[in-house]
């Protein structure tokens, strides 16, 4: 484009001192430009971690020092300012470091009881436990607190106190050394499960505070009604017949001795029938016997009769005896009378 000066009236110097000019504007502008490209190529190169923490802690000051050197720590967490988060430390544990101080936590179970363990370090080497006073606090999800005292042992902190289940919440670890104190957070989540709010909704999950409540729904089962086997006693007659009278009710408390049911059986009969043949013969066998006895005495009969007669008698014996015991095994006496029979209680029970 061609300016003409004739119509604008301006004379060759101010051409030459407005070229100046713009030349000056145009080269600033490009250096401006370029040192802004710098430091933005710079920062992406880095980090946030190692230019804007540099930035702000520019006076030589560490995350976790006093405000004697003009930095609030709190303000420092709360202007969302970023620290390092914490690595694996060489025990297992969580490593948190700030400056050249570190600290490793971890909450392990020495002999079954869960407690918190401590390491102190100093430019990645380990310092006595006595570097520093250590104190914790733990913070349930419902709130509730903990606080956690701790006592050398070996080469590390042990808390005094045990961390029950669960284990979700936060332990704010403070570390006071001869210097200044450090905090850090360890943050535990077992057993932790996080929803939103749509998640929650979805699942038709509700939350409410445990109490007392009536319980309005009634539910049908199948169900089967039995006697108590450890009160119930199962008596079963000795013999077989037909029951004539039972004497006692389902579930009713009978006592030892006490008569449940008649049974009428025709074995009882045959068996007390034996035992009344048995007896006679062995009647008969007795007065042969005496008999025999008295003529050989007196040398009229002869030994052998004698003998017969005893041997006899020793055979009724044992018939009798063994007719009795058959009896006595059903439960029978020789006075009873009929084919009828009592079926009694064994012990203090449930009659069946």
């Amino acid at each position: 484009m061609k300016i003409d000066t004739k119509k604008l009236n301006i004379s060759k110097k101010q051409l030459v001192a407005i070229a100046a000019i713009a030349v000056t504007g145009v080269v600033l502008g490009t250096a401006i430009l370029s040192n802004k490209t710098s430091k933005t190529a710079e920062d992406d190169g880095h980090g946030h971690g190692s230019h804007v923490e540099a930035k702000a802690h520019s006076d030589g000051e560490h995350h976790g020092k006093t405000s004697g050197d003009g930095h609030d720590h709190d303000k420092g967490h709360a202007d969302g300012e970023h620290h390092e988060g914490p690595s694996k430390g060489p025990h297992g544990g969580k490593l948190f470091k700030e400056g050249d101080f570190g600290l490793e936590a971890l909450l392990a179970e020495d002999g079954g009881e869960p407690r918190l363990r401590i390491w102190l370090f100093s430019k990645d080497k380990p310092l006595p436990n006595n570097a520093a006073k250590v104190s914790a606090t733990i913070t349930r999800l419902t709130g509730e607190t903990q606080t956690l005292n701790f006592a050398p042992d070996k080469d590390s902190l042990v808390s005094r106190e045990v961390v029950p289940e669960p284990h979700a919440f936060e332990i704010s670890i403070v570390a006071q050394t001869a210097t200044e104190p450090f905090m850090f957070v360890l943050t535990q989540e077992e057993g932790k499960v996080e929803l939103s709010d749509a998640q929650i909704k979805a699942a038709s999950i509700g939350i409410d505070t445990a109490g007392a409540a009536r319980i309005k729904s009634a539910l049908q089962l199948p169900g089967e009604i039995r006697l108590n086997e450890d009160r119930t006693s199962h008596v079963v007659p000795r013999i077989a017949g037909v029951v004539e009278s039972v004497q006692a009710s389902l579930g009713q408390a009978v006592r030892r001795g006490q008569v449940l049911a008649v049974i009428a059986s025709p074995a009882a009969s045959e068996q007390r029938s034996e035992l009344q043949t048995a007896q006679k013969r062995l009647t008969l066998a007795k007065t042969t016997y005496e008999r025999e006895k008295r003529l050989w005495e007196q040398k009229i009969s002869a030994e052998q009769d004698y003998l017969q007669a005893k041997q006899a008698l020793h055979e009724a014996e044992v018939a009798v005896a063994n007719a009795q015991q058959k009896l006595s095994a059903l439960g029978l006496t020789s006075g009873s009378s009929g084919g009828s029979i009592a079926s009694s209680c064994a012990r203090h029970s449930t009659a069946w």
